[in-house]
């Protein structure tokens, strides 16, 4: 059985701590901004499931979590897709 083809996209988002809301509302403005690679109609994808990315080590990233990954499905047409986003510290 061939493995179905998954629209990936890596992302990095400025944060100030976890848990941070604005750092949210930007994946989610991103997520709606994607064209669907297969219907290229774009606000279609929704949420089916996220994941942590947690860090390795504490000089790797500071917070216990650096990233998450969203995974979605197009509203159209089915596309699946994995958003990786990847967190980045806001400079002061």
């Amino acid at each position: 059985m061939s493995e179905p083809n998954v629209q990936k996209q890596t992302f990095e988002v400025e944060i100030r701590g976890i848990p941070d809301p604005i750092a949210v509302m930007n994946e989610y403005k991103i997520i709606s901004g994607i064209v669907c690679q297969t219907c290229g109609k774009k606000n279609t994808f929704r949420m089916t499931r996220q994941e942590i990315i947690a860090r390795k080590t504490k000089e790797e990233f500071p917070f216990l979590i650096q990233g998450d990954i969203v995974m979605c499905t197009c509203k159209h047409c089915e596309q699946l897709a994995d958003f990786t986003f990847k967190f980045k510290l806001k400079e002061k």
